[in-house]
């Protein structure tokens, strides 16, 4: 039987061991700040400080209870 395909890339939260810049930003994410990097290969990740990952997992959020709905309807 075939595996349910992922829908969220891999991400995780983690504390700064060295400074960081935010992807979106572009400011600097200080040294044991928390932050959230996705993955989105072996060797591409991508940073973001907490208010701009907040507001990201809001609109993931959203998106996701859109789909949802839409869902329940045609069900």
């Amino acid at each position: 039987m075939p595996r349910v395909k992922q829908m969220v890339k891999r991400a995780l939260v983690e504390t700064a061991k060295a400074q960081r810049r935010c992807r979106f930003t572009k400011e600097a994410i200080p040294k044991g700040t928390v932050c959230l990097v996705v993955y989105e290969g072996p060797r591409d990740r991508s940073c973001y400080s907490a208010p701009v990952a907040l507001e990201m997992l809001g609109a993931a959020r959203a998106r996701l209870d859109e789909i949802e709905a839409a869902l329940r309807l045609d069900a």
